[in-house]
């Protein structure tokens, strides 16, 4: 999720039907900070998207 949100994963669960449900929090940095979304600025966050999406490697799960 991209804000600090923190839900039930029995609420979620039923969205995903039978798969394996994770939930992390990347929360989005401010307006302000970016400078009203200037994508150079960005570039950090998204990044931090990326490392996370990386280590977790979900082309790599297998049934088990």
């Amino acid at each position: 999720m991209t804000n600090d949100d923190h839900v039930d994963a029995g609420d979620i669960q039923k969205t995903v039907g039978d798969a394996k449900l994770t939930i992390h929090n990347l929360p989005s940095p401010t307006f302000k900070r970016t400078l009203g979304w200037q994508a150079p600025l960005l570039e950090p966050w998204l990044n931090k998207g990326c490392e996370l999406a990386g280590a977790l490697a979900p082309d790599s799960y297998q049934d088990s």
